[in-house]
């Protein structure tokens, strides 16, 4: 159950979305860019549920409601692309042949499915920037931050590009970007992290 706050009058209004049982244990949620969809994870069955926020229930289709999307494991980081339509999920846990463990799961919010597994080790958080034209991924890495480019996704070039800086990068763990997009401001964990400097 997801229980609906009155933000205006600071209450519970005694109701409740139902996500009949498909998400058991609701968590992480993440809010579309134009708040009309609720992405909500649960953790006991690594599934994410979309709620259609207008109408305070699960995302319905012409045959009834749709079915929440296994992630291949546990997230802690979802971002929902600028056409409202696109998820993107870090899961560290994601098997990948012939490398670490880790990537990122493009959700179809329309159909319920992952649309895409891109492989990005030990991939933690992801950010978005404003125009959706970039998603940064934080993994495992020391030095490194992935971009991925959405635009790419589905064609023959590969949509991940890796930036690589040890002189800049500190065990990089989340970013985000200008109000136009031109400039990305990374968070370093450093020392916390086994680094050396915040």
């Amino acid at each position: 159950m997801i229980e609906i706050v009155d933000a205006l009058q600071d209450k519970l209004p005694g109701f409740a979305v139902s996500l009949s049982g498909a998400n058991p244990d609701p968590g992480l949620m993440a809010v579309s860019p134009n708040k009309k969809f609720t992405l909500v994870f649960s953790a006991s069955n690594n599934a994410v549920t979309v709620i259609d926020n207008a109408r305070e229930s699960v995302v319905q289709s012409g045959s009834g409601a749709l079915p929440s999307i296994a992630l291949a494991g546990f997230t802690q980081s979802m971002v929902v692309g600028p056409d409202n339509l696109t998820g993107y999920a870090a899961v560290p846990a994601t098997p990948v042949v012939g490398q670490s463990p880790g990537a990122v799961e493009v959700l179809s919010l329309s159909t319920a499915s992952i649309a895409a597994t891109l492989p990005v080790s030990g991939a933690r958080t992801v950010a978005g920037s404003h125009n959706g034209n970039r998603i940064l991924v934080f993994g495992d890495a020391p030095d490194r931050v992935t971009v991925i480019a959405p635009s790419l996704l589905g064609t023959n070039t590969n949509p991940l590009t890796t930036v690589q800086d040890s002189v800049a990068f500190d065990h990089p763990v989340w970013g985000i970007f200008s109000s136009d997009d031109t400039t990305a401001y990374i968070l370093n964990c450093g020392p916390e992290c086994g680094g050396s400097a915040a």
